[in-house]
Parts: C-alpha cells; structure tokens; sequence
C-alpha cells in the first residue's frame, strides 16, 4: 500500500530488540521516501532515532512541539566533571559528588558560559557535557513543576 501518512501507536511493543531495529530502519525508509509518519510511542530512546518532530501530550493536550533540538536547547544540560575543587558547584541543580570525586549537576544550556569559567577556575580534569535525552525532556513536563509549562 501506498500513502502520504502512516499512524504507528505503540508499534514495538513486544518486539525484539532486533524486530525493533528492523521497524526503525522502515521508519527511517518511509521518511526518506517523502512519507509522513505519525509515531506514538512510550520508548522514548526508539522514538528519538527516528522523530523530526515531537509533540508532548500531558493529561490530553499538546504542552509543546518542536524539533528535538530545539527543545534540547530550552532543556538542562548534565555535567559530570572531575575538579580539584568541588565546592562551587554544590549549589547546582540536582549536585551529586561521587566517591571517586566526579560530581555532577545540571545547568540551563543560557548559564553554560558562566559554568565552564567556574569549571577551568575549579581545576577540571575531566569534563562531559550531555544534552538532554528526550525522556529527560518528556520528565519535565511531568515532574513537579510541569504546570508552569502549560499555557
């Protein structure tokens, strides 16, 4: 059959890792032969290797749309970090120090500038700055909080 827009709801639940892959791969096929896709999914890590587009629905309405990155760049980063001195950071959002001395937290992607003086002046080590996955994402409009997302 052919048409202009496939409806998946929640097509890999069940499969394989392999089978899973496979319709990933027909996903991707689909896209690169002009198709439309409209993908509902709550395996948030497949969904993110294949989306153009995402739509967070919370409690029935569409609270934001946008290109992956896009809302990436609205979103905390995650650093973990290797520093002679860890003090600084102690006051960052959701700060942990490990035994092995790394610590991490996250920073809005706008303070990053600020953070990576504060990280050189600390004495980093070892740095890793990740952006947000989209289940990171998707969390913040469920957290506490997420109404104020909400128009």
């Amino acid at each position: 059959m052919n048409v202009d827009l496939y409806i998946f709801d929640e097509p890999t639940s069940g499969l394989d890792p392999l089978q899973a892959r496979n319709f990933q791969d027909q996903i991707l096929a689909l896209k690169q032969a002009g198709k439309t896709v409209l993908l509902s999914s709550h395996i948030l890590s497949e969904v993110e290797q294949v989306v153009d587009c995402v739509a967070v629905i919370r409690q029935g309405r569409i609270v934001e749309v946008g290109s992956l990155t896009d809302l990436q760049e609205h979103a905390a980063l995650r650093i973990n970090a290797q520093v002679q001195d860890w003090t600084p950071f102690q006051d960052y959002s959701n700060f942990h120090q490990e035994l092995n001395g790394e610590i991490s937290f996250t920073v809005a992607c706008t303070l990053l500038p600020k953070t990576m003086t504060a990280l050189v002046t600390a004495g980093v080590t070892d740095l890793k700055v990740t952006p947000p996955t989209l289940e990171d994402l998707f969390m913040q409009y469920y957290d506490t909080g997420a109404a104020d997302h909400e128009s």
